[in-house]
C-alpha cells in the first residue's frame, strides 16, 4: 500500500493548535526523546508560542494529513546570512502508516530549501534515539563527526549525535 504524498502538507502553527500540540509534547513517547522533558503547562506552552511568533529566527509548522494535524516541525536558529537552520520534529498522532514520517521530513526539507531559501539544515538526536538517527540517515543527512555535544537527562549525561543536510547534496526526486 503506497502513501499519496499530495494528501500531506505543512501549515503555520496557530493558537488553535496549542492544545493538541501540548498533548503530544507531554506524552511519555515524545518527552523521552526531548531535551526538556518535564510536563509542560498550558501557560508555558502559550509563552513558548508567543516567543516563537515574534522570533524571526524560528518557524513552527503543523504537519497534516487531509487537514488533520498529525505532527509538528520547528525550524530554529534560522540564519539568513549563513543560510542555515536547525530543526526538531515529532509525529504526535500514533498508529500512522509507515512512511508518514519520511513525508513529513521531505516536506520540511522542501520548505527550508525552497521557501526559506537556506542551504543547510542541522539536526540533533540523543545517541539512544535510534529512530531519529535512522530518520536523519534515511533523508540523506550526514553525521557531523567533528561536532561533539551532550545533554544531562535524569542526572545522566547522554551523547548527542549531530547531523546536517546541504541543499546541493539533496536529491529532490527521492
Amino acid at each position: 500500500m503506497s502513501i499519496e504524498f499530495s494528501n500531506y502538507s505543512l501549515r503555520d502553527l496557530s493558537s488553535d493548535d496549542l492544545p493538541i500540540v501540548l498533548k503530544w509534547r507531554n506524552s511519555d513517547r515524545i518527552r523521552a526523546n526531548m531535551y526538556t522533558d518535564h510536563i509542560i503547562t498550558m501557560a508555558e506552552h502559550e509563552a513558548w508560542f508567543n516567543r516563537m511568533r515574534k522570533d524571526n529566527t524560528a518557524v513552527s509548522k503543523v504537519f497534516q494529513h487531509f487537514g488533520e494535524p498529525i505532527g509538528t516541525i520547528n525550524f530554529t536558529q534560522i540564519d539568513y546570512i549563513q543560510k542555515t537552520c536547525s530543526w526538531g520534529f515529532y509525529l504526535g498522532k500514533e498508529d500512522l502508516k509507515p512512511g508518514t514520517g519520511t513525508i513529513m521530513g521531505r516536506l520540511g526539507i522542501k520548505f527550508v530549501f525552497e521557501e526559506l531559501e537556506l542551504h543547510r539544515i542541522c539536526g540533533e538526536a540523543f545517541a539512544f534515539n535510534q529512530a531519529s538517527i535512522s530518520f536523519h540517515q534515511k533523508l540523506g543527512f550526514k553525521e557531523d563527526l567533528d561536532k561533539y555535544s551532550s545533554r544531562t537527562k535524569n542526572g545522566v549525561e547522554h551523547k548527542i549525535r549531530c547531523f546536517y543536510l546541504n541543499k546541493d547534496e539533496y536529491d529532490f526526486r527521492s
